[in-house]
């Protein structure tokens, strides 16, 4: 398979893990790998299947049908589809990116992420559909070979939710009621009383269900008593 270098440009949302592009912002990145890529999705629904087994990128197409129940859907990735290349092969991307730093609450230090995000990082390989209404369809290789069509693509979705952190949080709590027992010297279960108390205050110190709340991937839980703070 023919390899190939493009520039490309793709929208990214406002922020990490945002679900919408209302400010139009954009990541320009380069694309290095094959010039076409074959990838399976769901014949009713246009669901991918590929997840990451998509053809071997160096194999030529010799007219491997598709498995029962998918279609079999040729990318252009010199041409209309290097973005979905870029997302099926993530490891071809080359983007400059540089860290944006968050405050986080008093004690917590920030939060830092690099910006802007890759490709596989704006959306969700697992949600992508294949529209196949305005797909051409070759079978000289009795394959149904699907071109062209629309993909409908999902933001990344986030991997951490409010419900998980405080899950957590009750967690470490229960792992901890040792350390406050009756018998313990005050020297020792003070600085853990203080700890579990930041531990509740958690929703509160990151301004749960605030018009201005953290997002729960931001969340940081205070160091143990026996542990260094935050920079």
């Amino acid at each position: 398979m023919k390899q190939i270098t493009k520039d490309f440009t793709y929208d990214i949302p406002d922020e990490y893990l945002a679900q919408t592009n209302a400010n139009g912002d954009t990541a320009t990145a380069s694309y290095t790998g094959p010039e076409k890529l074959w990838v399976f999705v769901a014949e009713a629904t246009g669901a991918n299947k590929s997840d990451a087994m998509q053809i071997d990128e160096n194999w030529d197409d010799n007219g491997m049908p598709a498995p029962e129940g998918e279609t079999k859907v040729e990318l252009d990735c010199a041409g209309a589809d290097t973005l979905l290349c870029a997302i099926f092969l993530p490891h071809s991307v080359t983007l400059t990116q540089t860290g944006v730093e968050r405050a986080l609450p008093e004690g917590y230090g920030k939060y830092v992420h690099p910006w802007p995000p890759y490709p596989d990082h704006c959306y969700e390989r697992e949600l992508i559909k294949y529209k196949k209404e305005t797909a051409t369809v070759d079978n000289t290789n009795s394959d149904d070979k699907h071109t062209g069509g629309d993909w409908e693509l999902t933001w990344k979705q986030p991997w951490m939710t409010w419900t998980t952190m405080t899950n957590l949080r009750n967690d470490l709590l229960d792992m901890s009621d040792a350390k406050v027992s009756f018998d313990q010297p005050a020297s020792v279960k003070d600085p853990w009383v203080e700890w579990r108390q930041k531990l509740r205050d958690i929703p509160v110190t990151f301004k749960r269900g605030e018009a201005d709340e953290y997002p729960a991937h931001m969340v940081k839980f205070p160091p143990e008593p026996t542990k260094g703070g935050y920079a």
